[in-house]
């Protein structure tokens, strides 16, 4: 059976009505799939990077576990900025610190403690912004004093090319500060 009829009489073809509706149908399922396509697309766009700032995330944490310093300096922009918006510290794994190099000095700041446990327990997303919230707990091997977080809070945010550029910790610094002997925190 053909698509077209002809009409007697007439020197133009009728429209099959069976053909014409599927062929409307066809037409406005091919916009809506296209509409559906560009929704997709800004969809995988904005959550994709996000899933992605996670998983960043999550390897930085991986290789954290491993002592792999330099895997997880490469995921930093050039100027990170760590420990954004604090105020100096004398502790000295949570000194403000800028730049990969400088970063660096975090993780050899970490040899003074004994790290007995480092767990994420949640990660939080929104758009460039990763939190994690994780249980710690460590010795300070100067005084032998513990240090347990439960839901310590770390902060990273991202830029468009998906590297960290501020980090920061949100944590009981008075608990850090009596576990390294200090009665009141810095002066």
């Amino acid at each position: 059976m053909g698509t077209n009829l002809w009409v007697a009489g007439s020197t133009a073809p009728a429209v099959n009505p069976i053909y014409a509706s599927a062929r409307r149908a066809d037409s406005l399922l091919s916009a809506r799939f296209r509409c559906c396509q560009r929704i997709r697309t800004v969809v995988a766009r904005v959550f994709g990077s996000v899933m992605n700032n996670v998983k960043t995330v999550q390897d930085i944490y991986s290789a954290f576990g491993r002592g792999d310093v330099t895997s997880i300096l490469e995921r930093l922009s050039l100027g990170v900025t760590w420990e954004y918006g604090a105020s100096s510290s004398v502790l000295p794994w949570l000194l403000p610190r800028r730049g990969r190099e400088a970063v660096r000095g975090f993780f050899e700041s970490l040899e003074e403690l004994e790290l007995l446990r480092f767990e994420p327990t949640r990660f939080l997303q929104t758009d460039g912004i990763v939190v994690v919230l994780f249980d710690f707990e460590a010795t300070v091997k100067a005084t032998g004093r513990r240090i347990v977080e439960e839901d310590e809070v770390h902060i990273w945010h991202f830029d468009a090319e998906g590297q960290v550029v501020r980090f920061r910790h949100r944590l009981d610094t008075h608990q850090h500060w009596l576990a390294c002997g200090m009665m009141w925190g810095p002066c």
